[in-house]
């Protein structure tokens, strides 16, 4: 069970490990839940004939002899083929998101860096987090987040302080140098988010921007001026 304290300390934030939440004593709804519930999933379904395609060729050979039993045994089969896909895939991911959690928490200063997992899979994701997040400052991670206006939950997986040109003179002697000369930079607030899925999904967008708007809403609501910016959705192959 995580506990945060938002708002001041005017709301009292519990979440378990199967992210349900409750505030001040209350069980309230998650976002993940609310969209799920309202909008199907954009990629499930073309992935879901996608595996039932690859059961058939794996299962179906050039000369085989068709039989009563081989038709009912790969009816059956192309029922629960995306869900033997996905039970094997859902072992990767939350186990990517524990080690990317653990050594987010070690860049900010929470505990060691952990060691690289011992699963391939697990660790093309961490080597791919480690490339794409070498230049970030990170703030915080897995942080709750709570919305007065809309009485809803979610948890954020990083806050983090990205540096980017503000201002800069492109050289133009070769239009294709794309150099600068003279930039200024400024730091600004964004929040990242890993997915360990085979694509990107505009749910993964809308879930990102509502966290963004959560997050801001309460920083707001205690006087602070310095809000999310920008959202950045990476996806991670494993």
């Amino acid at each position: 069970m995580k506990k945060a304290l938002l708002y001041n300390g005017t709301i009292d934030l519990l979440r378990d490990d199967d992210h349900q939440y409750w505030v001040n004593g209350e069980k309230k709804k998650g976002v993940t839940g609310t969209i799920r519930s309202l909008i199907a999933k954009p990629g499930l379904m073309p992935w879901a004939l996608s595996m039932a395609s690859n059961y058939v060729k794996d299962n179906l050979k050039v000369g085989d002899f068709i039989t009563e039993n081989l038709v009912k045994e790969v009816c059956a089969g192309l029922k629960t083929a995306s869900n033997v896909v996905r039970d094997k895939a859902g072992d990767i991911g939350p186990a990517a998101q524990d080690w990317i959690e653990a050594w987010t928490d070690s860049r900010i200063g929470y505990g060691p860096e952990p060691d690289m997992p011992d699963s391939i899979p697990v660790r093309m994701a961490g080597n791919g987090c480690l490339n794409e997040c070498k230049d970030f400052e990170f703030i915080e991670s897995e942080r709750p987040v709570y919305s007065l206006l809309h009485d809803r939950c979610g948890t954020m997986d990083s806050i983090i302080i990205k540096e980017s040109i503000k201002d800069a003179i492109e050289h133009d002697e070769d239009s294709r140098s794309g150099v600068f000369v003279n930039p200024t930079y400024y730091k600004s607030i964004g929040l990242l988010d890993y997915k360990t899925t085979s694509g990107f999904y505009w749910d993964q967008i809308l879930q990102a921007l509502i966290y963004a708007v959560f997050y801001n809403e309460e920083r707001i609501y205690c006087g602070n001026t310095d809000l999310v910016e920008f959202i950045q959705i990476m996806r991670l192959d494993k």
